[in-house]
């Protein structure tokens, strides 16, 4: 049944990737997915989800949450031996992108899908990747599970996850930059997710687990997004307006920075 628009979402943070048709402009997130993978840092974090898994000699892996399935196309870009990898992701739109954008679509397939509730038999896949997925949804645990539940034995599972707090941006005001950093953790849905991926994989039964800490180096533009979505700054008070404003000049003097920690977790069936 078809949304009503009397219903549908605005878009104030990056908080609602779990509810991307939901919103009235679902292309926003694709933009801004688009935007954000264009980073440096993110590509570096595409090869070492790549490598963890590795010797990749696997027939099937499954990317959870692929959005416009950039990563799956970076995968079979640099691993030619891999038979098919599926994409499944919670949004109709994303899916619908992702299929726009499939050149060489044989080894490829994109749907529509619930992590919580995978519809693949047990132990089908060689492999599992998500990246900035389990941080936003509805359940972590329940998600893990799944996820684990699909792999073979001895199969791998790879996860990047940032963690909210874990957002640095310099600026002179350390009260106020202290304030909307909070205020972005507490919307996201799991706001520690990337701190609790080691524990939760050991719970889940997961061995020889590892962790590597990284942190993605932010444009203006993306931290602009992440923070305030398709809010206007005009709207914020005189004090967030200056802030934002401080951070303007900054960049375009070359002084800009700011910083989001992740971390990528791998662990073995």
């Amino acid at each position: 049944m078809a949304i009503s628009k009397a219903v549908k979402d605005t878009i104030d943070s990056v908080g609602k990737f779990t509810s991307v048709d939901m919103t009235y402009d679902p292309k926003w997130f694709i933009n801004f997915m688009d935007e954000a993978n264009c980073l440096p840092d993110h590509e570096i974090i595409n090869r070492k989800l790549a490598e963890v898994l590795e010797p990749l000699d696997y027939k099937s892996i499954i990317e959870l949450g692929c959005g416009t399935g950039n990563d799956v196309r970076y995968l079979l870009s640099i691993y030619p031996d891999v038979a098919e990898i599926v994409g499944v992701d919670l949004s109709e739109a994303m899916i619908a992108e992702a299929n726009s954008r499939i050149i060489d679509g044989s080894r490829i397939r994109f749907e529509k899908g619930d992590g919580k509730h995978l519809h693949f038999e047990d132990n089908v896949f060689d492999g599992a990747r998500a990246k900035l997925v389990l941080m936003h949804c509805d359940s972590i645990d329940a998600t893990l599970s799944e996820l684990i539940r699909v792999v073979k034995p001895n199969g791998k599972v790879a996860i990047f996850d940032h963690d909210f707090d874990g957002l640095l941006i310099d600026h002179s005001d350390v009260k106020l930059t202290r304030e909307i950093v909070e205020r972005l953790s507490n919307k996201a849905k799991n706001n520690w997710s990337g701190r609790q991926l080691f524990r939760r994989f050991l719970d889940h039964g997961l061995v020889n687990v590892t962790v590597e800490a990284i942190s993605v180096n932010l444009t203006l533009g993306v931290l602009r997004s992440m923070i305030l979505g398709q809010e206007d700054i005009a709207h914020l008070s005189k004090d967030e307006q200056a802030w934002w404003e401080e951070l303007v000049i900054k960049n375009e003097k070359g002084l800009f920075f700011a910083s989001f920690i992740g971390f990528l977790v791998v662990g073995t069936k």
